[in-house]
């Protein structure tokens, strides 16, 4: 479980969260409850998070999704490395303010950036960048008014990829999600990505995508 050591991410903040897995090792690693992204007035803040993990080995990470509110400024950063046979199931969760409040897209700035690598080969590359004055993030396909979006990705060199991705599939269409999934470019695993209604909703969906592929694991 990993906690905050703060309420909230605060304007200067540079976070960084390293994540290893030994060889033929399982971890499930959490967070406690949603990462706050406070306003921000003269500065901005980011996050750095780095994923290891070795031959045979397995990480299950689903954290609370990253809630931006006004004025929030903030760059998330994950580096994935997996060995051959390893396999890293890694979500990425977002909420676009206190929509309980009527706090919708108010943030200033969000950013983030995902690479994916097994033996010095680049799986997947994913970069994104959110400016709600510039560009309304709320129209058709973009996010279409859903206030919470969030991807799951499973990193699995040397693992049959179209299997995983027929399992979130059946996922997505026997739950009604409202999302999609595709292997990763070249193979070595595959990605879902999802919209949903609010916090909490998004991370029973996320649950529901990262537990598909445990199951697929635990059977093969």
């Amino acid at each position: 479980m990993i906690q905050s050591v703060s309420g909230g991410v605060l304007q200067g903040d540079r976070l960084s969260v390293a994540i290893s897995v030994a060889a033929g090792a399982r971890a499930r690693v959490g967070t406690q409850s949603a990462q706050r992204i406070y306003e921000m007035q003269a500065n901005y803040a980011t996050q750095h998070i780095t994923i290891s993990v070795e031959a045979g080995g397995l990480l299950d990470y689903v954290p609370h999704p990253a809630v931006a509110h006004a004025g929030a400024r903030f760059h998330q950063e994950i580096e994935v490395r997996v060995a051959e046979s390893g396999v890293a199931i890694v979500a990425d969760a977002w909420c676009a303010g206190r929509v309980e409040r009527g706090e919708w897209f108010a943030y200033e700035m969000l950013s983030g950036r995902l690479s994916a690598r097994s033996g010095g080969r680049l799986l997947a590359l994913d970069s994104w960048r959110s400016e709600p004055a510039t560009l309304d993030p709320r129209g058709p396909g973009v996010l279409a008014a859903a206030p919470a979006w969030g991807t799951v990705w499973v990193v699995a060199p040397g693992v049959d990829t179209a299997t995983i991705e027929e399992a979130l599939w059946d996922t997505i269409e026997a739950t009604g999600l409202r999302g999609g999934a595709s292997t990763l470019p070249g193979g070595g695993g595959a990605v879902a990505r999802v919209l949903a209604d609010g916090y909490e909703p998004l991370m029973e969906d996320l649950i529901h995508l990262s537990s598909t592929v445990l199951r697929l694991r635990k059977s093969s």
